[in-house]
């Protein structure tokens, strides 16, 4: 995927954007296995859509996080640049002819729909942004949260696991506080507590 980076620069201006989102099954195919996930690791079902909320917003944070990253410090493009980088490249293209040409349309096609997304359009001007670095950042965003995947998806799932077992302590601690606090008030309105002064 690194290598992938290595033609943004040339290719930003150029890259034409075809074709529609076909992901949103598989968006809702995904949500449903991560659900599932959940409940076999014993988040309850009920609990279950909370933990799919907490999921949606760590990969918001992870993903914001990557992308002021890559606009400030270009960390994949700077890594691209080095000579080892540029003779894996051409190793890999001698070996698979064509492939890298064609995932980086598509990573460059995708940045470049986001980035002229009617609600994401005014991002850039609003906050004084260079567009074409952002749409490049958005492409190395791409391709950085790809090759991160095997390090933040299992620390999501440990962090949203943690979250939801301490919010079913959480839970189960008030729920026993109050049925103490309910046992003792209908104990005392049953069995009240006469104190008899003995004259001496």
């Amino acid at each position: 995927c690194m290598p992938a980076i290595a033609a943004m620069d040339q290719g930003a201006g150029t890259t034409s954007v075809t074709g529609t989102d076909k992901n949103y099954l598989g968006e809702q195919k995904g949500g449903f296995r991560i659900g599932r996930y959940f409940q076999e690791r014993g988040i309850a079902a009920v609990d279950v859509p909370m933990a799919l909320i907490y999921w949606k917003a760590l990969n918001g944070i992870i993903w914001g996080g990557m992308l002021v990253a890559s606009y400030n410090f270009e960390p994949l493009r700077r890594v691209a640049r080095r000579p080892w980088a540029h003779a894996l490249r051409q190793r890999i293209q001698d070996r698979y002819p064509g492939q890298i040409a064609k995932m980086e349309e598509k990573v460059m096609s995708s940045a470049i729909r986001f980035a002229e997304w009617k609600y994401f359009r005014p991002v850039p001007q609003f906050m004084g942004l260079n567009a074409k670095r952002l749409v490049l950042a958005l492409a190395e965003t791409a391709v950085l949260y790809k090759v991160t995947m095997p390090i933040h998806v299992p620390f999501q799932f440990w962090a949203i696991l943690y979250m939801m077992s301490s919010r079913a302590r959480r839970t189960t601690m008030a729920e026993m506080r109050s049925d103490v606090g309910q046992l003792a008030e209908s104990s005392r309105s049953t069995h009240p507590i006469n104190l008899k002064h003995s004259d001496t």
